[in-house]
């Protein structure tokens, strides 16, 4: 009885499904299959608001709270807001150049005709445009970090939050340490290409470009896992 039943709900499964016919003209052209990926984009820091609310429960501290979680209320402090520009950047560049491409499990796959393209804006964005990125933060790293201090002063001055000058300074010093250091630079910002996939074609014969091409990405693979090793 249940097998009946089940047969019957799967004809009217198959009667009501949409057919997907495979793409042979996609499948007869070699793809290759990129991951991209950009590390250590952003950096924020909040203070603790047990550090800063007073200790004592009482109707003020409560309504505290409530601002605090506002909209209103300062939700957090951002360390570096030029990190968030320039990473911003950094992802627009990524993604004018994943236009060109089809998303695929979070894998970008690009056609054989259009790999030089992409390969060579894939290559400028991690060798040039990222580490021109990253020396600017380093231009802009002092009056970054005066700023920061600025504001921790500014917020942690509030008369709402009661704080003594040691107390003050206490919090001021952990908020501090979240601040980037001129060596954690030089790991922000990174482009990431993964291990190039090929996915050959069903049949095709390469022009000298995409040879060529093919030729670079199997190289950079053959680097990429001796790296690995």
């Amino acid at each position: 009885m249940v097998q009946a039943i089940a047969s019957a709900q799967t004809e009217t499964f198959l009667q009501n499904a949409t057919i997907e016919r495979l793409n042979f003209s996609k499948l007869n052209r070699t793809r290759i299959r990129f991951r991209i990926q950009l590390k250590n984009s952003t950096k924020s820091a909040a203070p603790k608001w047990a550090d800063v609310l007073k200790s004592e429960t009482s109707e003020v501290e409560s309504d505290l709270i409530k601002v605090t979680n506002s909209e209103v209320g300062l939700r957090g402090v951002k360390v570096f807001k030029k990190l968030d520009e320039a990473a911003a950047q950094l992802r627009q560049e990524i993604s004018s150049v994943q236009e060109w491409m089809s998303p695929d499990t979070g894998d970008w796959i690009c056609p054989i005709d259009l790999a030089p393209l992409v390969w060579n804006q894939l290559i400028n964005i991690r060798d040039n445009v990222a580490p021109a990125l990253r020396n600017q933060l380093k231009l802009d790293y002092e009056t970054g970090l005066i700023d920061y201090q600025e504001r921790i002063d500014k917020f942690l001055s509030l008369n709402a939050w009661e704080l003594s000058l040691d107390k003050q300074e206490s919090v001021k010093a952990n908020l501090l340490k979240a601040f980037p250091t001129l060596t954690d630079l030089e790991d922000y910002l990174q482009v990431i290409i993964g291990r190039p996939v090929i996915i050959p074609a069903l049949s095709e014969q390469f022009n000298q470009q995409q040879a060529e091409c093919l030729d670079q990405i199997t190289k950079f693979i053959q680097q990429y896992d001796q790296n690995l090793e």
